[in-house]
């Protein structure tokens, strides 16, 4: 069982090394969140300083719960405005943790807003920061210990310049941002043996309207597309409920691959949870996976009055 167990590990970290882009992969090389609407200036600069308070977000997700070396994920990010409302600044960490693969991605931000009307807003802003990936083949079960390019451990540091545009009224907004459009090589040369591997460009497009149901209840139609080059299309489709303001329930889909449950509550007026669990559906996961979990801490410094709910 425990030979069975260790090519199991070397299965997933092989994967997963596919994932981070260390084979050109064409996969995915930013983590996802299922409660994206909420963590919105990880992937999109424009949205720092949107809420007009000073915000404080932590996430934690841990995907695939169950099989050995799954991706961790956490990230904890902080914006406020400046001048009126005028300017944006904030900043983010990422945290990406999978198999003996761990990257973490620093990034700045600043935004500058436009008023288009009383109640539309357009944002434009940029992201300048760094990527620290790691690669330690200690952690892994290999069957040739002597294979020079499993001989040493791999450390690189990257630079990064994203750039977003975020649309916005009291009850819609639109993204559309890149937050990686350098594609710096992550790996040159690993014990004598050249190995690259460009970062990718990922572009996200988000939107979503909150619809009057009734004096209590109201309907938030979300929808998140993001594109990896070299590979296909990704969506998420989301539908939530909100309750007396205050409580949050809602479904995500992802085609051929996840359906997602979230649920949320607005503690008090400057504080905000939630939690998310996903349950997979692709073959190659699903049946050994007892899904993933996400949760949420929102923090708005000086919000001590709801003189207008936040949807998103």
């Amino acid at each position: 069982m425990r030979k069975f167990k260790n090519h199991i590990r070397v299965a997933i970290a092989l994967v997963l090394f596919g994932l981070f882009g260390l084979n050109k992969s064409e996969a995915q090389q930013y983590p996802q969140y299922t409660q994206y609407m909420y963590n919105q200036m990880v992937i999109n600069p424009a949205y720092a300083g949107y809420s007009g308070y000073a915000d404080i977000s932590i996430f934690g997700r841990t995907q695939w719960t169950g099989i050995e070396g799954a991706p961790r994920t956490y990230s904890a990010s902080v914006s406020a405005p400046l001048l009126g409302e005028v300017f944006g600044i904030g900043g983010s960490v990422v945290g990406d943790k999978a198999g003996p693969v761990s990257e973490t991605m620093l990034n700045l931000a600043g935004s500058f807003s436009l008023d288009l009307s009383e109640n539309a807003t357009l944002a434009l802003g940029v992201n300048v920061g760094a990527s620290f990936l790691d690669v330690n083949f200690s952690d892994l079960f290999v069957l040739d210990p002597n294979d020079p390019i499993l001989s040493a451990d791999i450390n690189s540091t990257y630079m990064n310049f994203g750039a977003g545009l975020f649309f916005s009224t009291n009850k819609f907004y639109a993204g559309l941002s890149a937050p990686n459009l350098l594609r710096p090589t992550r790996i040159e040369n690993n014990n004598g043996i050249v190995t690259q591997a460009a970062e990718e460009i990922h572009a996200y497009l988000t939107a979503g309207y909150v619809v009057d149901i009734n004096n209590s209840l109201k309907l938030k139609p979300s929808v998140l597309l993001y594109n990896v080059s070299g590979s296909p299309l990704k969506i998420d489709i989301s539908a939530n409920l909100f309750f007396q303001e205050r409580f949050e329930f809602g479904l995500t889909y992802r085609p051929d691959d996840t359906i997602a449950g979230m649920f949320g509550v607005q503690l008090a007026p400057a504080i905000r949870v939630g939690y998310a669990y996903d349950y997979t559906t692709t073959p190659t996961f699903g049946p050994f996976s007892s899904g993933t979990h996400e949760i949420m801490l929102v923090y708005s410094i000086g919000r001590y009055q709801v003189a207008s709910p936040r949807y998103f």
